[in-house]
């Protein structure tokens, strides 16, 4: 059963990785590290000295755990990139409703706004849902990309007597 053990040796060590990540290692810190020899989800057999190829390669090093190769560092620079789009998507929605004729806080220019199709004489605030849009398809990546990181498991099987 080495798939068993090897499943139970990186489920130890995840805990470890993650907590040096969230440490001291920087989001862009693996950008300059060889992924070579990390394939889909065992690694590969097919890979000599790592080290060595990455140092020829013009590297820094390697990275050292497939998972870690494959996903957390573009997870880790999505959350980065993602985090501070938070703040102007909530601005924008706050003013969107200000600027709304329900409060008529806030009066935007006409070159941020569009006329509505339905109603010409009505002005849509369309620079603020833009901000708002594109901010909420790159935290949907980020969600995205959290969801298929969990391990790959088979689907379970019935057992029968």
């Amino acid at each position: 059963m080495p798939s068993r053990r090897r499943s139970a040796v990186t489920c130890s060590r995840s805990p470890l990785r993650c907590s040096g990540r969230s440490t001291g290692w920087s989001s862009t810190a693996w950008i300059n590290r060889s992924p070579g020899g990390a394939g889909g989800v065992k690694g590969s057999r097919l890979t000599g000295d790592r080290e060595r190829i990455a140092v020829l390669l013009g590297f820094d090093g390697v990275i050292e755990h497939t998972r870690d190769a494959m996903r957390h560092g573009l997870i880790g620079l999505v959350g980065t990139a993602a985090s501070p789009v938070t703040t102007p998507t909530k601005l924008a929605e706050d003013l969107e409703i200000w600027s709304s004729s329900e409060f008529g806080y806030v009066r935007l220019a006409d070159r941020h706004t569009r006329s509505s199709v339905l109603m010409p004489q009505k002005r849509n605030p369309y620079a603020l849902t833009m901000v708002r849009g594109e901010a909420g398809i790159l935290i949907g990546r980020l969600t995205g990309m959290l969801a298929i990181s969990r391990s790959p498991r088979p689907p379970r099987r019935a057992v029968t007597t």
